[in-house]
């Protein structure tokens, strides 16, 4: 759906990591309300990241105290972001790593190499979904 600009397309996407695990994209309308969230949900919990990372709520698994056998997600425990700092860190973080006689004490949080794998697959995401629509009209 074309839901904010007409040349940036919000899509869900479903994706297969290498070790295939399954990795589900849930696209919102930004038409209805401005949402900038993140839910990851794995083995041993989720952690969700609220308003746009001012808050982090996360729940642990835990077995069922109804039904014998069966694991739920346990009561959410939240705590505040760290989004203001989110700047000032990058910074510290590429200061330490260019400081640094050894590159390798202290290395990048992120690199150029992860922001490119990552436009990567939001170009195939987004590619992929033109297809889709263009196959249904």
């Amino acid at each position: 759906m074309f839901d904010h600009w007409d040349h940036d397309q919000t899509v869900s996407a479903l994706l297969t990591a290498t070790d295939g695990a399954s990795i589900h994209l849930v696209a919102g309308d930004a038409r209805a309300f401005t949402q900038f969230e993140l839910v990851l949900t794995c083995e041993k919990g989720e952690i969700a990241m609220r308003d746009g990372g001012f808050g982090i709520e996360t729940r642990r698994v835990e077995g069922s105290g109804t039904f014998a056998g069966y694991r739920n997600l346990g009561e959410r425990a939240a705590s505040a972001g760290r989004y203001e700092e989110a700047m000032s860190l990058a910074i510290a973080n590429i200061a330490d790593h260019l400081d640094n006689a050894d590159p390798g004490a202290n290395p990048l949080a992120s690199t150029g190499r992860n922001a490119l794998a990552a436009q990567r697959l939001c170009e195939a995401i987004r590619l992929a979904a033109l297809a889709k629509q263009k196959d249904e009209t």
